[in-house]
């Protein structure tokens, strides 16, 4: 059977978003070393691979830690929401989209955006604790708690969508 369009598209989409995933997870190691070494000048002409030893050690102190966490879980909910557009995708390209696991998978990406909704908004209160200005109103941070908020709440409609097309489509084919 010929593949239409929108199996195509679906194809390329779920091949960018293997390639996003399979960079996000390698990347999740290294941000403990992004904030413990090269913003402070502190290498001292160490090798990377100790330096990436010495940045785990480097947890211990707030401003590592902190950041780190953000990072963490921003990153480890998009690679959740990455895994989940991928699962719904290989359903798309098999042309039986409309099931109850897509709509699961849309709920856990909305729950996903809505964690990274509220660590950027835990980030940007423990920032303007710490700086006491308004500078990081003014930061991507800030952009990350409306657009992850909205994001969730588009995805969770979604979810709502595919799981009455599921039932609709169950019906249907239980109809003779």
């Amino acid at each position: 059977m010929e593949k239409i369009a929108v199996q195509r598209w679906a194809g390329a989409l779920k091949a960018m978003v293997t390639a996003a995933l399979a960079l996000a997870l390698p990347a999740l190691l290294l941000v403990p070393w992004f904030f413990a070494f090269p913003w402070r000048g502190q290498t001292g002409g160490a090798p990377l691979w100790e330096q990436f030893l010495l940045s785990y050690a480097a947890l211990g102190e707030l401003d590592v830690l902190l950041p780190a966490l953000f990072y963490w879980t921003a990153g480890g909910a998009c690679a959740v929401i990455l895994e989940q557009a991928r699962r719904v995708l290989e359903t798309v390209q098999a042309r039986v989209p409309f099931q109850m696991s897509n709509a699961r998978a849309l709920k856990r990406a909305a729950a996903c955006c809505w964690v990274i909704s509220a660590a950027a908004a835990v980030r940007l209160l423990l920032w303007l604790w710490t700086d006491g200005g308004a500078g990081p109103l003014f930061t991507y941070n800030a952009l990350f708690i409306p657009a992850f908020l909205v994001g969730g709440l588009l995805l969770e409609v979604m979810s709502c969508l595919f799981e009455e097309a599921a039932g609709m489509q169950e019906d249907q084919n239980l109809t003779i």
